[in-house]
Order: structure tokens, then C-alpha cells, then sequence
């Protein structure tokens, strides 16, 4: 529910007041697993062991945030004074400050539904060498799969199952805007306008290491980056034990929080023209940085947040700021309708083939999106040793070595013992040996957390960026007047007329250096792909031509 007052006061007949407050209430809907869980576990059936508290085994409950407040404050001023410089009526002066609150999307809590506490997950395999691991070979029906399903239903401990988690403080985000912007009109055709805008995401979603394992750090004589007061799990047979996580009560747990924020700082501006001796043109610029320590709560593995992941478990704010998945310093357009000015009135032959002919043209420029270079996991990873992202790609990401390096070359530290001193350098794909000054990227492996002195020296996120989007669009309109009333209009557009190929990011992914991808786009693989490069469903991969014809009656 939404509940608004605004109003526009006029207080002189120059200068305009807006004032508003927005509340907003979207409840939690993660409520709702909670109730559904309680009721499983306190009936007849329960899903859960009963000598675990309801805590250990149902969804938790979070409080309904009701202080979602919006103020609305703007104002637009038509200065009388300097009318040689302002002009007579002709600038506007505008600003204004708003704050806005998001809903919390559903696909969060789908994640916490799909597992325990909520269900019972497990993966169940056929019959393999005579010996059952779970299913039979030929399938099952029925009633058939309960004896496969019992021993591990009746009485577990949900804090053994991998789990997905929201805290207590859930709540929505929110972000603050403002601008303040100058708008001139030069005369009744020709309007300029440049302003600033900002913005502050505060509480945005991140996923986070729940409960991060400790004890293979401290086995592997990193003690020092483990915060003071975290200590692993020291009783024998709870959930965290065997990994040594920090909370005993779960094993591995992602949590989504609001633990991310944002910032955005733009300088906006725009020249328009209308209806001058037959041209009509926009042309518009922006400048602009945007920093966050996390633009999406899920991995995209492509171009943004290629992996949401942060790389130090302990610390997911100020080592994970940098450019944001949204981050395009530069981007421009343009676009031109001119009506050529011979022969409007279209009489006689020579009129029908001379005039109406209009030409039009677009032009956009943006920077690059940028990109995190990834690693797949590593064996004995002390970033995520016990695979709490799913043990596809490593938290830990490659170590900048040297940047001047050839970008797809990549070293690997084979140590024989626990200093850098007993530590060597080899090629990533060759095996030779190899020096820091050669390389681009080091593997980020237990290996090279010995030489560096920690697991956390990886590269920051979204240091690179993919190709810029540079593409002009061409179109040549021809209208023949048939009568007073009907007139035919040819048509003749060309889409990305400098068949300027956008092939969007990079492959990111370190080990694909392999198979030829690693930093370039080769789209014949599944690594590196983006939908802007595909050549065949956008508007910027490649030249397309329409011709048509159209009646206006």
C-alpha cells in the first residue's frame, strides 16, 4: 500500500514550489515461508527433528518495516533580474530532492523457499557398480521413492543442508535523488539545458558469506585476517563443526542483506532545435560516475556484476567499492530530421521527383560496461573453502601482476613451502617458468596467498571495461503527393550504417585461457557472450537495411 500528499505552490508568478510525502508499506513477504514453516514443523508431521529450537528449524520471522517515508521538495524559478544574460522570461532555474523506496524482489525469497529450512533438498543417485547410492536405475513411481526419502527426512537437522538466509533487519532499500538544472531558450527554436543529478542507493541487496568457514584459514596460518572474536566451531557434531564455520548452528549459508550502497554524480546536458528552416535536432551529453560495492545480488558472469560474490568473506563494503555495473562515463546522442527545402509544393514532374525528401539520422556514443576478471574454483580456495557459492567460480578473483603485461597472460605459484621465499612463477598454459613482470594475472590459489601473504590480494571489481557502443543510423524518406489527401512515403533505413560489430565484453573467466577466450570475444564458445552480441536479434551488431512504403491518408 502507497499513501501520497503532494502539492505545486505557486508562490509568485516566477517561482513554483512542489512539496510531498510519500509511505510506502510492501509488508515482508519472506513472512510468509515463515508461517508456512512453523506450521509444518508444530503439526503432526514434523519436517525437522522437535528437539531443535524453532529457530534452527523454521524460516525466521522479520519485523515489517513501517518508517518508509518519502519526502518530495522541487522548485522552479523564472528570474526577472540580468536580462541581458537571462534573457526576458527565457531561463528556468530548476531543482529538487525526492526519496524513493523499492519493493523487495520475489526471487530472493524463491531461493530460501527451494531449501532447508523450508524443504528438505537432497539429490538422490541411481544404482552404480551393484552398490545403491539412491534411486534405482530404471526410475521409480509412487510410493516407490519413500524408502529412499525416509532416511533422510525423518529427524535431520536442517543447520547440515546448505541454506539461503535473510536477516533480522531486512528491510527495503531506498535511494535519496537530486538535481539541480539551468534551462536558456535562445530564441522560439534553439533550447539548452545542463544540469546536475545525483543519486545515493542506500540498503541496496547483496549476497553475503553467512557464516564463513574459519578453521581453513587458521590451519592455513592466516589467523591475521580473520576479524578479532571469530572464532570456528568447537562443538563436536553441530552443523559448523566439521568446516569449522563461525556460527555452529549452519553449515554453509548465503545470506542476502542490505548491505550494499551506491552513488551516482552526473552532469547532464542537451542543445534542442526545432522546426529551423526545415531541421529538427537533439543533441545531448552526459558525464558521470557511479561507484558501488555491489550492482546486483546475483552473478550476471558477463559484463556488471560479473561475480557477486565478494572475494574476503569478513569484508564485503569498502574492499568491494569501485565502478558500478552501471558506471558509463561518456555517453552521447544525436538525432537529425531535415525536410531539404526545394520544391515543397511538389507541382508539376520536376516537383514530384525533386521535392519531399526528408533525410534522418541518429548517432550514440557509450563508454563500455564494465567487467571483473573471475577465476572457476579453486581446489582448497581460502576465499570460499567450502564452496558456499556453489563451487563453480572462486570468491577469490586473479592478482593483478603486472598491468603493462600482455591482457590474456597468466602466471601460476607452485610453493614448496610456507614463505615466499620456496615459492616459483610458471606460465598458466605452457608450464615454463616465468616472471611477475611477464604476466598480466596470477592465479589466485593457496599457492599465491602464500607468496602475497594473504588469500585477498586479488584484483578489485570491475577494473575493465567492454567495447564502447559507437553505431549511426541512416534513413532517406521520399513523399509523393498522389492527391490533396493521400500522399505515398518511401522509405529507405540503414541501422548501424558504418557496420560498426558491438561484441559487448570479453570472455572474464581466467581458465579459459585454455580454449583461446579468455579476454576476447570469441563468441563461438558460452563464455564472454552478451546479448548485445548477437548478431542476429539487436540493432548494433551488424548493418541492416529496411526498405518500405507507406499510404497517408
Amino acid at each position: 500500500m502507497g499513501f501520497y500528499v503532494q502539492d505545486d505552490w505557486k508562490i509568485k508568478d516566477n517561482l513554483t514550489l512542489n512539496l510531498g510525502m510519500r509511505w510506502d508499506w510492501y509488508q515482508q513477504a519472506i513472512n510468509l515461508l515463515h508461517d508456512q514453516s512453523v506450521k509444518q514443523q508444530q503439526g503432526s508431521t514434523p519436517l525437522w527433528t522437535t528437539s531443535l529450537p524453532l529457530s534452527q528449524t523454521t524460516v525466521p520471522s522479520v519485523p515489517q518495516a513501517l518508517h518508509n517515508f518519502a519526502p518530495v521538495v522541487g522548485f522552479a524559478w523564472t528570474p526577472h533580474g540580468m536580462r541581458a544574460l537571462l534573457g526576458e522570461d527565457k531561463t528556468v532555474i530548476r531543482g529538487g530532492f525526492r526519496i524513493a523506496y523499492d519493493p523487495a524482489f520475489y526471487n530472493m525469497f524463491l531461493n530460501i523457499a527451494t531449501g532447508a529450512p523450508a524443504v528438505n533438498f537432497a539429490t538422490l543417485g541411481p544404482i552404480v557398480g551393484g552398490a545403491s547410492t539412491g534411486l534405482p536405475s530404471n526410475g521409480v513411481f509412487g510410493t516407490q521413492v519413500i524408502p529412499f526419502l525416509q532416511p533422510l527426512a525423518a529427524g535431520g537437522n536442517p543447520g547440515l543442508a546448505n541454506q539461503v538466509q535473510v536477516p533480522q533487519n531486512f528491510r527495503n532499500s531506498y535511494s535519496e535523488q537530486w538535481n539541480f538544472g539551468v534551462q536558456h531558450s535562445f530564441n522560439n527554436r534553439v533550447v539548452a539545458e545542463v544540469r546536475y543529478v545525483g543519486n545515493h542507493g542506500v540498503g541496496l541487496f547483496q549476497a553475503l558469506n553467512g557464516n564463513p568457514a574459519v578453521g581453513p584459514l587458521i590451519a592455513a596460518g592466516f589467523q591475521n585476517v580473520i576479524p578479532s572474536g571469530l572464532t570456528p566451531c568447537s562443538t563436536a557434531g553441530a552443523p559448523g563443526f566439521a568446516a569449522g564455520n563461525a556460527n555452529c548452528n549452519f553449515s554453509n549459508v548465503i545470506q542476502y542483506a542490505n548491505a550494499a550502497s551506491s552513488n551516482y554524480n552526473g552532469l547532464q546536458s542537451e542543445l534542442r532545435i526545432g522546426g529551423w528552416h526545415g531541421l529538427s535536432a537533439t543533441a545531448s551529453y552526459t558525464y558521470s560516475k557511479a561507484i558501488d560495492n555491489a550492482s546486483e545480488v546475483f552473478s550476471t558472469l558477463r559484463g556488471g556484476s560479473t561475480l557477486a560474490e565478494s572475494q574476503n568473506p569478513f569484508n564485503a563494503g569498502g574492499p568491494e567499492r569501485a565502478n558500478s555495473a552501471t558506471d558509463f562515463p561518456h555517453v552521447a546522442g544525436v538525432a537529425i530530421t531535415y525536410d531539404l527545402p526545394f520544391y515543397k509544393g511538389q507541382h508539376g514532374v520536376v516537383g514530384r521527383v525533386m521535392g519531399g525528401w526528408q533525410v534522418n539520422t541518429t548517432y550514440r556514443y557509450k563508454s563500455g560496461q564494465p567487467y571483473t576478471t573471475i577465476q572457476r574454483y579453486v581446489n582448497g580456495s581460502l576465499c570460499d573453502p567450502t564452496g558456499n557459492w556453489g563451487g563453480n567460480y572462486d570468491a577469490c578473483r586473479p592478482i593483478l601482476a603486472n598491468a603493462a603485461a600482455p591482457l590474456a597472460s597468466v602466471g601460476q605459484f607452485t610453493c614448496s613451502g610456507t614463505t615466499a621465499a620456496t615459492c616459483t612463477l610458471s606460465d598458466f598454459s605452457t608450464g615454463a617458468s616465468a616472471s611477475l613482470n611477464a604476466v598480466h594475472w596470477v592465479l589466485n590459489d593457496p599457492n599465491a596467498a602464500i607468496f602475497y601473504g594473504t588469500p585477498f590480494a586479488g584484483a578489485g571489481r570491475n577494473t575493465l571495461r567492454g567495447q564502447p557502443i559507437s553505431t549511426a543510423n541512416l534513413a532517406v524518406f521520399k513523399n509523393i503527393k498522389i492527391t490533396e489527401k493521400l500522399t505515398a512515403q518511401f522509405q529507405a533505413q540503414a541501422f548501424d550504417v558504418m557496420n560498426v560489430q558491438f561484441l559487448g565484453v570479453p570472455d572474464p573467466v581466467l581458465n579459459d585461457i585454455s580454449r583461446g577466450s579468455f579476454q576476447n570475444t570469441n563468441f563461438n564458445n558460452n563464455s564472454g557472450a552478451t546479448f548485445a552480441g548477437n548478431t542476429t536479434t539487436d540493432g548494433i551488431g551488424r548493418r541492416r537495411l529496411l526498405f518500405g512504403l507507406k499510404f497517408i491518408f
